[in-house]
């Protein structure tokens, strides 16, 4: 069956909305005062500037197009944009079929200069086959909204949600997370329960805070009486409307239907009997509409069942071609079928209602049907419609072994995978496997559906990509092959059999091609996986070993990939600084690695990881600059999202408190629209910088909300999050809870490999201050005497001043007081760090306390301007108290005012401080030009500007 309204996207002001009503007759709409005023509400907050959503939930029959339509006349009324589309039943497999619908129309209303703005072509955004990429669509999507929007409140109606393709859904749920930034009204109808592939994405529509949930329940008797009179013209409609209302159960569609049938068989003044009013219901609504199209000829009856079959995509012509009826024929039956109300006039063509359409669709016969679907996709076809429109019918074609059926699939799919709808392609993939594809063809099929059930977390990918691999002759192909496969594997948890898998595919191109450019991805490949494999761990070292002598040039990709995985590897083992810096230079090569795979990569987070453990923060920022560079020019919120959560503990380790905290909560935000990698990591620097300001409530509760997440109870990130966990517990005064953490995560740790580098998770020298607060001074001592040997190993400055400054607490008296000196001077005073400033407030606390007040004073005074410059409210604090103590006088500075701020101001107020315009902020930021413009409104305010 499909759509009830062939997509009706114009804009409103184009077009004239009494159209339908001028055509038939169209009774009142009844017992819908409350939700009319909900619609009435939503379109007065859109105007007044606030976006808002509606969900219009009922089933078959009940009004919600009616409802609809007088949202979208409602909405030109008061001046709006109004932009419709329908999902139609056998629409739901074409990606952004829905969203490209709404808007495409509208676009060009634009100006030129906002086109430009949107960027590169929004319907081609590239080979999307990730998350990532499908959030980068709904982007794109979204900023043609925003545009649109910019120009005046526009109003969007989506009838018939049960069948929106999924894609389009999850463009729908990217707009809900900014809809109350924009002038956007939404209006989406659903009929709850149909357990289409919609269902699952509508079910978080619902639940969503920005969306209003309204129901149309049945009319009662008192509706259908009225409705009884203003239909029949009887005199008195009582006498039958409990018949009619029983009948129908108060559903309008078939009141409306039945009453219409009675009244065509009433005189003048005879009235309706209760009799006749059964006679007329006891046909199914199936046998009415079969009565009205056998009324007009057989002709309307072939292309009213020729536009059943072909859905949105159905004109005159196309009905005429697969209805085997003359052209001007088709054209006459099909103004017989409006005259019947049974199609809506104009193209393309479309019924009144979907239990029409279900009606006419359904009387066909299965084989009838299918055959339809087939003629429709070889006519579609033909004449150059899209791919997913042509495989949208052939779901539907009976299974013939056609070679053409199964190219047009597999056409089909990787369309649907490069808009990054993987769950349409899997479909289609599955349904050319089925038909089934010529032999020479299975194994290519066999392999394209092994990928997209990889991409979808589809179990069933293992045993497809053994049959692909069992068809496969050629040795380059298999380890192609085996290279998707241990991607999925690696994915998905199981590292040992990803690393064998790999390790096989190297077998196979060593039977033919040993130099062959792909063993060089897979050494790659299979050095990343293995290093995460206890008992693998000394093979990778001895590889690794090779790698480093033999001196790879990084001129290939493969070759940058491997030398940012040696990297990561020789950081974690804590090899000397220098070395790892020059890996991650030569693995960089000149921003090589980033022009590789993009900011939507890894590669580069492999590196930027390295220089943040050895403790390079300047030269790791110059890179995740470029990177934002890249991520902005590309619009990708995903990959912005991860260069904010790289960016945040670097400016935290920096001193930048604030600045890393606005980062840590971009990254956080980014959530909502799907970015979901290294929470665990995110929220332990978020909690760390909320720490660092003093928030001690909020930190706990941001680290409750990973702590027990049982996929990162079995990561390394569970590691950190325990480290953070017992910081949090020595500063409320828990030693006895604190030091288990530490301990907890001194455990992992070493069966994480992060043992051997102490910047990574410094546990002993957080359990040596936990024992020493308790009272066990040697074997905090050992502790830190262990680790301080570590840290100098690696030559990571930042460790090795932690060890220091906590030796020296632990150590007390002169010899205390040498270790804290020698924490401040291993970090030099010309780059910020925040470790330094805690050893000047440590050291300046321990020589008040010694009686050397005169020498306390300048380490505290530096510490105080470091602290306050950056937003470390705890140590700003600590240090003024110390000054305090030594009678010294402090002043509050306005570089403090910045506490005032909320997150969010903070974010803007730093990229405006950067010279950034209104709209340049919006789009890095993802939110309106008016949030910016409020943001800033507000930060003026509380800095008093």
């Amino acid at each position: 069956m499909p759509d009830s309204r062939a997509a009706p996207i114009e804009l409103a002001e184009d077009r004239a909305l009494s159209a339908p009503a001028e055509a038939r007759h169209e009774p009142a709409l009844l017992e819908r005062a409350g939700q009319l005023a909900a619609i009435d509400a939503l379109l007065a907050g859109t105007a007044a500037g606030r976006g808002g959503a509606l969900l219009v939930e009922a089933g078959a029959g009940l009004g919600k197009t009616r409802l609809l339509r007088a949202a979208e006349a409602r909405g030109g009324q008061v001046g709006m944009t109004v932009l419709t589309a329908v999902g139609g039943r056998f629409e739901q497999e074409r990606p952004w079929g829905a969203a490209q619908a709404l808007l495409l129309p509208a676009l060009g209303v634009l100006t030129l200069a906002d086109r430009r703005r949107l960027g590169a072509e929004w319907t081609a955004t590239g080979a999307a086959r990730s998350d990532a990429d499908l959030v980068r669509v709904a982007d794109a999507f979204f900023r043609a909204v925003q545009a649109l929007a910019q120009r005046g409140p526009l109003l969007l109606c989506l009838d018939d949600g049960h069948w929106i393709d999924p894609a389009s859904l999850r463009f729908v749920l990217y707009l809900l997370q900014r809809i109350d930034e924009v002038p956007i009204a939404l209006v989406l109808a659903a009929r709850p329960g149909e357990g289409t592939p919609a269902q699952p994405l509508l079910a978080h529509v619902a639940a969503h805070a920005a969306v209003r949930r309204i129901e149309l329940p049945p009319l009662s008797p008192a509706a259908s009486r009225e409705l009884a009179a203003e239909l029949t013209g009887a005199e008195d409609p009582g006498a039958v409307v409990g018949d009619v209302h029983a009948l129908t159960a108060g559903n309008p569609f078939f009141l409306v239907s039945l009453l219409e049938a009675a009244a065509g068989e009433l005189g003048g003044d005879r009235p309706l009997s209760p009799q006749r009013v059964k006679q007329l219901a006891a046909a199914s609504l199936r046998s009415a509409v079969a009565i009205r199209l056998a009324d007009r000829g057989p002709d309307a009856v072939a292309v009213a069942r020729a536009v059943a079959v072909l859905g949105s995509e159905a004109t005159v012509r196309r009905a005429a071609l697969l209805a085997r009826v003359a052209e001007p024929a088709a054209a006459v039956a099909t103004d017989a079928l409006v005259d019947a109300d049974v199609l809506d006039p104009g193209e393309p063509l479309c019924f009144v209602h979907p239990l029409v359409a279900a009606a006419v669709y359904d009387a066909l016969r299965p084989a009838a049907a299918a055959d339809g679907h087939v003629r429709a996709a070889r006519l579609l076809g033909d004449e150059g419609s899209g791919a997913d429109v042509v495989g949208a019918h052939l779901l539907h074609a009976p299974r013939r072994a056609d070679g053409w059926a199964v190219a047009r699939l597999r056409e089909a799919a990787a369309q649907a995978s490069a808009l990054g709808a993987s769950r349409s392609a899997l479909r289609f993939l599955q349904r050319a496997l089925d038909e089934p594809p010529p032999p020479p063809d299975r194994a290519e099929v066999l392999v394209e559906l092994a990928r997209a059930q990889a991409a979808t977390g589809d179990e069933a990918a293992g045993r497809t990509f053994a049959a692909a691999l069992a068809a496969i002759d050629d040795p380059i192909r298999r380890a192609a092959v085996r290279r998707d496969e241990g991607r999925w594997l690696f994915t998905t948890g199981r590292t040992r059999a990803a690393a064998r898998t790999y390790e096989l595919a190297r077998v196979d191109l060593a039977q033919v091609d040993p130099d062959h450019p792909l063993d060089q991805e897979l050494r790659a490949a299979y050095l990343g996986v293995a290093q995460f494999d206890v008992d693998l761990r000394p093979l990778v070292e001895r590889e690794l070993r090779t790698l480093i002598e033999g001196d790879e040039a990084g001129s290939t990709p493969a070759e940058r990939m491997l030398l940012a995985q040696l990297a990561l590897q020789q950081t974690l083992a804590a090899v000397p600084r220098e070395r790892v810096r020059q890996l991650c230079d030569r693995a960089w090569a000149a921003e090589a690695l980033l022009a590789d795979e993009g900011a939507d990569g890894d590669a580069w987070t492999l590196v930027c990881g390295s220089l943040y453990w050895i403790g390079d923060l300047e030269r790791e920022l110059e890179i995740l600059d470029a990177t934002r560079a890249e991520a902005e020019r590309s619009r990708s919120p995903l990959a912005c999202a991860t260069v904010a959560w790289c960016s945040a503990p670097a400016l935290l380790h920096r001193g930048d408190v604030s600045g890393a905290l606005a980062q840590a909560e971009a990254a956080l935000d980014a959530r909502r629209i799907g970015w979901a990698r290294h929470l665990g990591s995110l929220h332990r620097v978020h909690a760390r910088c909320l720490i660092e300001r003093g928030e001690l409530a909020a930190a706990e509760e941001t680290l409750a909300v990973v702590m027990d997440d049982p996929i990162l109870r079995h990561s390394s990130e569970f590691t950190i999050l325990l480290e953070a966990r017992g910081r949090l517990k020595l500063l409320r005064q828990d030693p006895n809870g604190a030091l288990a953490d530490f301990e907890a995560a001194g455990v992992r740790a070493r069966r994480d490999s992060l043992a051997e580098l102490p910047s990574a998770v410094p546990w002993r020298s957080s359990a040596a201050f936990a024992r020493h607060a308790l009272g066990d001074r040697e074997a905090a001592l050992e502790l830190l005497a262990e680790e301080l040997a570590l840290a100098e190993r690696a030559g990571v400055d930042r460790a090795i001043s932690t060890t220091l400054r906590i030796r020296g607490l632990v150590e007390g008296g002169d010899e205390g007081l040498e270790s804290l000196r020698a924490a401040v001077e291993a970090l030099p005073g010309d780059r910020p760090r925040l470790e330094r400033t805690y050893a000047l407030v440590d050291l300046g606390a321990a020589l008040r306390r010694a009686g050397r007040r005169r020498d306390a004073e300048q380490p505290l005074r530096q510490a105080l301007a470091a602290a306050q410059s950056g937003g470390a409210t705890l140590l700003a604090e600590r240090a003024r108290t110390e000054l305090q103590a030594l009678g010294a006088r402090v002043r509050r500075t306005d570089v403090e005012d910045r506490d005032v701020l909320t997150a969010s101001e903070r974010r803007v107020a730093l990229l405006a401080a950067e010279g950034r315009t209104n709209r340049e902020i919006a789009g890095e930021l993802y939110i309106s030009p008016k949030t910016v413009e409020y943001h800033l409104s507000q930060s003026f305010r509380k800095l008093s500007v």
